[in-house]
């Protein structure tokens, strides 16, 4: 599964989240988990764990800079 142009878009508007460590509102937090599931086919909510946000946020992140090179 590959990001769709509008995660895409997205993701270039926030890149502060994903590149400087920024903290992520819940809103934020729901989208990115929302963009994971997409491309994972799992079903992970967002949730306390800072590891686990970690994760999805790299997983996410390294996607996205396969699909803009």
């Amino acid at each position: 599964m590959e990001l769709t142009k509008e995660q895409i878009e997205y993701l270039e508007t926030n890149l502060s989240i994903f590149e400087l460590n920024s903290k992520a509102t819940s809103e934020q937090r729901t989208i990115v988990y929302g963009m994971y599931n997409d491309l994972t086919g799992q079903k992970k909510k967002p949730n306390s764990c800072g590891r686990c946000w970690r994760n999805v946020k790299m997983k996410v992140y390294q996607e996205y800079k396969k699909q803009i090179q």
